[in-house]
């Protein structure tokens, strides 16, 4: 339905009122044009993330279609569309916030901070055998059962902290020589084996 065409349902320039209403402060005129626009702008926002080949478009177009109509609302409250008057003009908008909400999004989703939008979900990673056979839990063959080297150079440094702490060089040798710190550095990393990292 063309946007300059009135519904059968609704009285001609009620648009243009409602907008008026909106412009003059009383927010309770967006809910009628919440109710005429929403869905036609759910559509056309899943139409610019397909066509932005964005990885999630069914879960983000009503988010971006609720983002558009806030920005419609605070722009108005703020007295940011001063030309916006009629039905074409509200369409218009709508599209224009709509496409640059699809946009932030699809952005956002492939930000280097994010994963590039190459993030994999656990189920995306089931892991299975060479039959196609379930291996079990992915993550499991991911964290490992060995210290990770962030760890062993914590327990180095702590090896060292805690031998410079003895003071006495007489003391030192003798922890050196009987491997004492290297067995607390082992059961430190059997700890954090059984309780996570601390």
């Amino acid at each position: 339905m063309d946007e300059s065409e009135s519904t059968a349902d609704e009285p001609a320039g009620s648009v243009t009122r409602w907008i008026g209403e909106l412009k003059a402060g009383d927010g309770k005129a967006l809910q009628p044009l919440w109710d005429r626009y929403y869905a036609r702008l759910v559509e056309r926002a899943r139409a610019k993330l397909l066509a932005l080949r964005s990885a999630t478009p069914v879960n983000d177009e009503e988010d971006v279609a609720s983002s558009a109509f806030h920005s419609l609302y605070q722009g108005l409250r703020e007295s940011r569309f001063p030309r916006l008057e009629d039905r074409d003009d509200l369409w218009r908008l709508l599209v224009h916030l709509t496409a640059c909400k699809a946009v932030d999004r699809h952005r956002a989703e492939h930000r280097r901070k994010r994963g590039g939008g190459k993030i994999l979900s656990e189920a995306d990673m089931v892991a299975t055998g060479a039959d196609g056979e379930y291996e079990g839990n992915p993550l499991d063959r991911i964290i490992g059962s060995e210290p990770s080297p962030e760890f062993a150079a914590m327990v180095a440094e702590e090896y060292c902290r805690r031998l410079e702490g003895l003071g006495d060089d007489t003391l030192r040798r003798i922890a050196e020589r009987n491997n004492l710190l290297l067995a607390i550095a082992l059961r430190l990393i059997q700890w954090h084996r059984v309780q996570g990292p601390p």
